[in-house]
């Protein structure tokens, strides 16, 4: 009769490890600074709507929901405000993108935007 103690053993202890390596690398996750323009807030989801530029080896130019983190005050933005923010994906429900640190923009600011996303939201 074989034994399959030890291999059930490795094969969990694997297992543990590496969840506990994913966890601990999306708490550590990046947080890319964003430029873009605002769309709307969600103030029951605590959820912003934006269209934002490429953010380099991470994701396209886009229209994007994020939520924002507890704690993050409300945005006092307006529909097609220029707005800068720190982006991060966070472990929660699966994964999902936060907005944090949202601030202004110079009005004059030139922005990289999908032309599709800005007609859709009435910005063009």
């Amino acid at each position: 009769m074989k034994s399959y103690s030890l291999p059930l053993v490795v094969t969990l202890a694997l297992l543990v490890w590496s969840v506990a390596g994913l966890a601990q690398d999306v708490e550590r996750s990046e947080v890319y600074p964003v430029n873009g323009i605002f769309v709307s807030y969600d103030e029951a989801d605590h959820e912003i709507v934006v269209i934002h530029e490429e953010v380099p080896q991470v994701m396209r130019a886009m229209r994007m929901m994020l939520r924002l983190p507890e704690g993050e005050p409300a945005p006092q933005f307006t529909h097609g405000d220029k707005i800068r923010f720190g982006m991060q994906r966070r472990a929660v429900q699966g994964h999902q993108w936060f907005a944090m640190d949202l601030e202004p923009l110079p009005e004059e600011t030139a922005l990289v935007l999908p032309e599709k996303a800005l007609e859709r939201e009435g910005l063009k």
